[in-house]
């Protein structure tokens, strides 16, 4: 049978992206199987176990992607006893298999470190600490330098992701972005302001006092705001300068959600939404119920 051509290995590739163990096999076919399909098997491996489906698989992973750290990243993990000299000492990957991603991933990336670096018997809490943020940051490091373009992010880490190298190319393209304002460094969002200025949308959680100016800032610098969801659970104080930011996106603003304290914002914005299609209004004192209006 004459060989397949590349456009229809990628179609076929890419009918197979939910299923990796069906295309894992399909690089072990040959060289130029694998140079089509690893593209594809690692745009979005990180909800996957890769190769066999055992509980070694994900520690595998683990192990390959920090093989694929740079040179100095490896030597300051191995001088503060965080990888092993095998780790280290890996040999040279094929592929740099983290630019084939679509996403940075903060889930995987958590599973990995607490994985990698577990508590043993008269642990020390902050060297533990310290050596979690050390390999988170490395980690970070890697994503972000190799991953381009991505199109959506869930902001959980206080690590300075804008000062990293390559954010820029990393999250200049971001359209939708979850953040959770405990989990992030408030200070951040003045940074990554300068460089995600195209989010649609924009979910934000996590506030239990006051509302960061830098959010305030990060909202009013969006160009093509269409759907925003607020969830300040503990925000007692009304915020005027939260309530105009959201008057000023109405020009692009369709799907609004708020909950579960609505107080927080004044309603005299309300009638300036007039490209507003969806509306969602849950109040914490009606914990079961929510009002949702669609216009």
């Amino acid at each position: 049978m004459s060989q397949l051509i590349e456009d229809c290995l990628i179609i076929i590739f890419n009918e197979l992206i939910e299923e990796p163990s069906s295309l894992y096999s399909c690089i072990l076919v040959n060289r130029f199987w694998c140079r089509i399909a690893m593209p594809i098997l690692w745009k979005d491996p990180f909800e996957f176990d890769i190769g066999d489906e055992d509980s070694l698989s994900h520690h595998r992973l683990y192990n390959l992607i920090t093989s694929l750290l740079p040179t100095s990243s490896k030597k300051l993990l191995l001088d503060e006893d965080i990888v092993s000299p095998i780790q280290e000492f890996s040999n040279q990957s094929l592929f740099n298999y983290i630019s084939f991603s679509s996403q940075v991933p903060p889930n995987f990336i958590n599973n990995m470190i607490n994985n990698l670096i577990k508590k043993e018997v008269g642990f020390d809490k902050y060297k533990e600490k310290n050596k979690k943020n050390l390999l988170e940051q490395e980690i970070y490091k890697l994503f972000i330098n190799n991953c381009k373009d991505i199109k959506h992010f869930n902001w959980q880490t206080t690590q300075p992701l804008s000062q990293f190298q390559g954010a820029s190319s990393c999250f200049s393209q971001l359209c939708s972005l979850i953040i959770d304002l405990q989990m992030i460094n408030p200070k951040e969002l003045f940074t990554m302001t300068q460089i995600c200025q195209n989010i649609e949308e924009l979910s934000i959680s996590g506030c239990c006092n006051i509302i960061p100016e830098g959010l305030i800032w990060f909202i009013d610098t969006q160009k093509y705001l269409r759907s925003l969801s607020l969830y300040f659970k503990g925000v007692k104080i009304q915020c005027l300068q939260l309530s105009e930011v959201i008057e000023r996106k109405a020009a692009t603003l369709k799907k609004l959600s708020i909950g579960p304290n609505i107080i927080l914002l004044s309603p005299k914005f309300l009638p300036s939404l007039i490209k507003l299609e969806y509306l969602e209004l849950n109040e914490q004192t009606y914990k079961t119920e929510s009002i949702e209006i669609i216009l």
